[in-house]
């Protein structure tokens, strides 16, 4: 039978659900792509044991079939070829003979009958734009905790409240909150990293629903695009109640003080980046040292400060450079209480998203 493809949506497609395909041989499955068509529409699927992506593209074909093919060598071949028809040949052989303008390639093919795949049972639902959904991943992914021993504090919480979701991660150091408004039904999920990283992969604009119980999780596109996952089976602590209500505010320039921070920290010991933050009297400066190898830094900024109050705290400057740089605003405001309590930042006052970084003792 012949399958006949557009190349433009086939390398598209393929560069998309790429992102779910393992490079681990386990299961060799997890390694292909799976093509399952009835009539004119063309399954493509993957699947790493963790996460499965879906997407349908048209097709031309009067048979229906369901094989896998391993993923490498035809994403390079499709991804090569300018765009034209595609034909895929499926012999009873178990081989796939790709026709283009160019000539022939073989590739073996298996049945798609075992293919691996994630079920889920959902029992809610909620709706967002992708764009927010984009947003909210890229806005706190990066503060989760690295170590897998402590696996929850490598996903990220989503706390749905009647009017916003709330997207959590901290690792123990910064604890980064973005919000997406919308309607939803009070609860929670805890995400896994191999779904946000393949989240946090994609642009494209278009509504989103989310489908989830207490277990497992889709994510549907109106592109067709379905993700599916496992939760993490733990409980979040409950990261309010560590938020400061700090009122000593300073305001400054993002990517000016980025820029010091990172020449600052050049100047810090190699494993502890610490940076020591001064702030008073409109003026910003941020210090390191390494006295071991007798060497330090200092550099001040133009600061808006609203009161005569002091900010004095050591931090970790390269946590503080990966949050501000995760920030689009041009000023950020600092919002500071004592020594011992957490600083918070926010692109703008009046806002519910922000970061909170722990203090360091120098």
């Amino acid at each position: 039978m012949t399958i006949k493809i557009q190349q433009s949506q086939l390398s598209e497609a393929l560069k998309l659900i790429s992102k779910a395909v393992s490079q681990n041989n386990i299961v060799p499955a997890a390694s292909c792509i799976r093509f399952k068509n009835t009539g004119n529409q063309l399954e493509l699927s993957s699947c790493n044991m963790q996460v499965s992506m879906q997407t349908t593209i048209p097709c031309e074909s009067t048979e229906s079939t369901d094989i896998i093919i391993q993923s490498g060598l035809l994403i390079e071949t499709i991804s090569s070829l300018a765009d034209q028809a595609v034909m895929l040949d499926i012999s009873p052989d178990n081989i796939v003979t790709i026709r283009h303008n160019s000539g022939t390639c073989e590739m073996p093919i298996e049945s798609g009958e075992d293919f691996p795949f994630i079920t889920i049972e959902t029992d809610k639902e909620a709706k967002m734009q992708s764009a927010d959904l984009f947003e909210a991943i890229y806005s706190t992914a990066y503060a989760r905790y690295t170590d897998e021993t402590n696996l929850k504090f490598t996903g990220l919480q989503v706390d749905f409240a009647k009017d916003k979701a709330t997207f959590v991660a901290c690792n123990l150091l910064l604890l980064s909150a973005f919000n997406v408004p919308g309607k939803f039904k009070a609860g929670g999920l805890l995400m896994p990293k191999h779904v946000t990283d393949v989240l946090a992969g994609l642009t494209f604009q278009s509504d989103c629903t989310i489908r989830y119980s207490d277990k497992s999780i889709g994510f549907e596109f109106e592109n067709g695009l379905v993700i599916k996952s496992m939760l993490i089976d733990d409980k979040y602590p409950d990261w309010r109640s560590i938020v400061p209500k700090n009122d000593i505010m300073c305001i400054v320039n993002r990517t000016i003080l980025i820029s010091s921070l990172k020449r600052v920290n050049a100047f810090s010991p190699i494993k502890i980046k610490i940076a020591s933050i001064f702030a008073s009297a409109g003026k910003f400066e941020v210090q390191s040292s390494d006295m071991n190898m007798k060497q330090s830094a200092k550099e001040t900024i133009n600061a808006d400060m609203t009161s005569d109050l002091i900010i004095n705290i050591n931090v970790n400057g390269g946590e503080l450079v990966a949050a501000l740089s995760h920030m689009s605003s041009e000023n950020v405001t600092f919002l500071y209480s004592n020594q011992e309590t957490a600083m918070l930042i926010k692109e703008d006052l009046e806002s519910e998203n922000f970061v909170s970084i722990m203090p360091l003792k120098a």
